[in-house]
């Protein structure tokens, strides 16, 4: 019997808490959460009061770390100004 090709390292989408990929709801500090994940860490873009501000902000954080090889909510042209700015589709 032949074995499945190894899934290790691929990009693949996750389901999400907040409808977006990497977007929850805090309950602690009552607002979204972006997070995302790098070289096996996890890295967290920041929280806001709006669930599509901080999906924005996942794409941002995104395309920055993993170029057109991201998985992103709204699309990579949307996010492939300044890094530093906010991303608006």
């Amino acid at each position: 019997m032949k074995k499945a090709p190894s899934q290790k390292g691929r990009l693949t989408r996750k389901p999400s808490f907040g409808g977006y990929q990497g977007v929850y709801w805090d309950v602690h500090n009552a607002s979204w959460v972006a997070r995302t994940q790098y070289a096996g860490n996890p890295l967290h873009v920041g929280w806001y009061y709006d669930r599509m501000a901080a999906a924005k902000a996942y794409d941002k954080a995104a395309v920055f770390l993993y170029g057109a090889s991201a998985i992103t909510n709204f699309g990579i042209a949307a996010c492939q100004e300044d890094p530093t700015q906010a991303c608006f589709a």
